[in-house]
């Protein structure tokens, strides 16, 4: 898994294809490298049109919880980590930690077919007693602004998946989803 250090520069269609692209050294290269890239995307069958949010149900603590999430997840069987990106606060900073490459089909919500057209997004800590830490909301917000301007995903497409499988509270009682879209929709209101 990567850990995202400056969500301002970095390029999430890149990271969709997990390979990493230096401009230092050979400018030609660079550019034929992202061609190649832009053309792969354009033909990507997956395209997903929402973003499902769920919680990890744990205390958050000084331990990078992500990795306990994968963990699990290889023990299920699963291929690979089911969400696409986690967020976690780590100590005195929000990290925002690339999952499940992006060719793959998602595992993290097979009610109305989300693993196909969703994003998942966990974000660590149990918000059934408590909402998200400040620092936590400002990156997954920032995370959400970046996915819905890059994928042309309309804000109101953001689900929890409570709304996706009614046996479920997730993200949890004390996530406000409504705050979270309308968070969401002020920021790219704000970029036009």
């Amino acid at each position: 898994m990567c850990i995202l250090e400056d969500m301002n520069t970095f390029d999430f269609r890149h990271a969709a294809l997990n390979r990493t692209v230096s401009v230092e050294g050979n400018l030609k290269h660079a550019l034929r490298e992202l061609a190649e890239i832009e053309k792969i995307i354009r033909e990507y069958p997956h395209i997903k049109h929402y973003i499902v949010t769920h919680h990890s149900l744990t205390a958050d603590g000084e331990t990078l919880s992500a990795d306990n999430i994968y963990d699990n997840h290889r023990k299920k069987g699963y291929v690979d980590v089911g969400y696409d990106w986690i967020i976690e606060q780590i100590e005195h900073s929000a990290q925002v930690i690339v999952g499940r490459p992006m060719h793959m089909k998602g595992a993290h919500c097979p009610q109305k077919k989300m693993n196909d057209i969703g994003f998942g997004i966990c974000w660590v800590g149990n918000f059934n007693t408590a909402p998200p830490p400040d620092m936590l909301w400002r990156a997954g917000v920032k995370h959400y602004t970046d996915l819905c301007r890059t994928f042309n995903i309309p804000p109101t497409n953001i689900l929890g998946h409570r709304d996706c499988n009614n046996d479920r509270t997730c993200p949890g009682d004390k996530f406000d989803m409504d705050r979270l879209i309308n968070d969401v929709t002020k920021n790219l209101i704000k970029e036009v």
